[in-house]
């Protein structure tokens, strides 16, 4: 099943392997300066399952295939230079920025973020006259619900809008 809600990952350190497999699942990858991924399995002569199977499909080819090859580590800036990190902040402040994200997104419609989301993934392997007519289908479906009415009414009154996801 697909988890409908955004997923937040914080990185603070190590992480590799498996949980580099996790992180990268997430939609938002908040790290910490002191963060470092890697997939040393080559290093140990054994395979990778979330290196070939997420790394490889969050980043160019030719950078997954340096890390995953060499088993070298990637440090938080670079990979927030490759886009596998939306942001890196002081080790002291990760908490606090992952938690100022969240209320920002908690500001937002819980069912509009659910659509967006849905359509994002759902199209991933379709054609784009597919992910147009999905995104169609889910937007006309969100249209009909209270927040989209509270939202529309809030924006018109120029006062901000309480979601209540329905």
């Amino acid at each position: 099943t697909q988890m409908v809600k955004p997923i937040i990952a914080a990185v603070n350190g190590f992480c590799l392997a498996q949980g580099g497999g996790i992180a990268l699942a997430s939609d938002i990858r908040i790290a910490s300066e002191n963060a470092q991924f890697g997939w040393p399995q080559t290093k140990r002569g054994i395979g990778s399952v979330s290196g070939p199977c997420m790394l490889a499909h969050r980043i160019p080819l030719n950078l997954a295939f340096e890390f995953l090859f060499t088993g070298d580590m990637i440090g938080a800036q670079r990979a927030y230079e490759m886009g596998m990190v939306n942001m890196v902040v002081p080790h002291d402040e990760l908490m606090a920025a992952v938690d100022g994200f969240v209320q920002k997104l908690l500001q937002n419609a819980p069912l509009a973020m659910r659509a967006i989301k849905e359509v994002a993934v759902r199209g991933l392997n379709m054609r784009l006259e597919d992910r147009v007519r999905l995104a169609g289908i889910v937007n006309r479906r969100l249209q009909r619900t209270e927040d989209a009415h509270e939202g529309i009414s809030a924006f018109a009154e120029k006062r901000t809008p309480v979601f209540k996801g329905r």
